[in-house]
């Protein structure tokens, strides 16, 4: 969203309005990077700026045959292009060419920096060429197309964008099934009556422009009855095909067209849907690092970055224990779901340290202290990761790979014994 998406005083994702740390907030984004254009009054006097420049376009219009202020409203219109030119100025030193046409917001400022120029040019050739009529101003009256960026903002509106997209993308495939169907009928009419003696139908239906505008207008407007009074007079057997071309065009524009709208919609609800589950996982693997971090940091009371079973073990009870006591941001819940999976983590990376460390020292090789007959011990990343593991993976999964590693360990194990016997 733009930077005019914190105008709304109400607005919950507002560090000022709300009870979390506002990173996505516009004052986070001016603490990070010291622009004023990222600044929330500069965003709200920018804001505040495009709804006076509007309500004054607008009753500019109201007055428009006063002659008598007309040159108020020049005077006002001047001073408003001003104000903007010096905001895009400040949005565009700060940002560089740039991120300003090609950063994240680029389609804004694009459209920001056009509406603005076109403003300014239109501005300075009336006063150097002394322009006047009604398409001097014309220019200058695209700015409120601005507002547009003021009402993306707000929260009545705010998937705006993205119902224009779901919008446009209905239109444009029902402009290419009614060109589609028109152009088909008016081909087929054309070569049927292009050699008719009756200029009425030769005015509709002579060639393939004018059957593509007669079919057009019969099929929004019920228009071109004399030139189909005409064919019918000639031919009465064209009955047939413009009975056809209405029913199908109806069917076009009737029944279609609220199967592509619903088409989209259900496609856009799966693409919401999607993106909901994806921001569930990661809020999911957000809460599940943040409890690993607490465990080991419990667990590795000496700070060696390892840490083993029994600590693993003795960090859950003094969890548990602030949890039952109501002490931090953990419930039981969160804990119960995550032991099972720490201890089965731990056990496959007992098995894998085991498995690595009787393969070295059946080649001669020095054996890893880590995994000697005491407790092994493993770094944070190690358990993380086994725990991330087990996390996505089913009971019986887990269980299933602990069997299989049993039962490697144990061959392995029978013939080393072979061996040395």
């Amino acid at each position: 969203r733009s930077g005019y998406t914190s105008v709304s005083p109400d607005d919950p994702d507002d560090p000022e309005n709300s009870d979390g740390d506002g990173s996505g907030s516009d004052k986070n984004a001016y603490a990070k990077t010291g622009r004023i254009s990222d600044h929330r009054h500069f965003m709200l006097g920018a804001a505040l700026v495009i709804l006076a420049n509007t309500i004054l376009i607008a009753v500019e219009s109201t007055f428009i045959q006063d002659v008598n202020l007309r040159p108020v409203f020049a005077f006002l219109e001047q001073v408003f292009t001003a104000v903007y030119v010096l905001e895009i100025s400040i949005r565009l030193y700060e940002c560089g060419c740039s991120e300003f046409f090609t950063g994240q917001e680029k389609h804004w400022n694009i459209f920001d920096f056009t509406l603005t120029a076109t403003s300014a040019v239109d501005m300075v050739s009336s006063k150097v060429f002394h322009t006047k009529g009604h398409g001097a101003s014309v220019g200058r009256l695209f700015r409120i197309l601005r507002i547009l960026r003021l009402v993306s903002a707000l929260k009545f509106v705010d998937e705006i964008e993205e119902v224009a997209n779901i919008a446009g993308k209905a239109t444009l495939k029902l402009c290419f099934l009614v060109s589609a169907v028109v152009f088909v009928s008016a081909v087929v009419a054309t070569q049927l009556c292009f050699d008719s003696k009756d200029q009425a139908v030769l005015g509709g239906f002579g060639n393939l422009t004018s059957s593509m505008w007669s079919l057009f207008i019969m099929m929004t407007m019920g228009g071109a009855q004399g030139a189909v009074k005409g064919v019918l007079k000639e031919n009465p057997n064209m009955a047939v095909f413009f009975v056809i071309f209405i029913f199908t065009a109806s069917i076009a524009l009737v029944s279609l067209v609220p199967a592509i709208f619903v088409a989209l919609n259900l496609d856009s609800k799966d693409k919401e849907g999607k993106k909901a589950d994806e921001q569930r996982m990661r809020d999911h693997q957000a809460k599940f690092t943040e409890v690993m971090d607490m465990v080991f940091a419990i667990a590795d009371r000496n700070s060696t970055g390892h840490t083993s079973r029994e600590q693993v073990v003795s960090a859950f009870a003094q969890l548990q224990a602030k949890c039952a006591g109501g002490d931090g941001n953990l419930t039981l819940s969160e804990l119960d779901k995550l032991r099972p999976q720490i201890m089965a983590a731990l056990d496959e990376a007992e098995l894998r340290r085991r498995r690595s460390s009787m393969a070295a020292q059946a080649s001669g090789a020095r054996s890893d202290r880590h995994a000697s007959e005491g407790d092994l011990e493993f770094s944070q990343d190690e358990l993380v990761e086994g725990v991330w593991k087990q996390h996505s993976l089913t009971a019986s999964d887990i269980w299933r790979e602990l069997l299989h590693m049993q039962l490697d360990m144990a061959r392995f194990e029978r013939r080393m014994q072979d061996n040395l016997s």
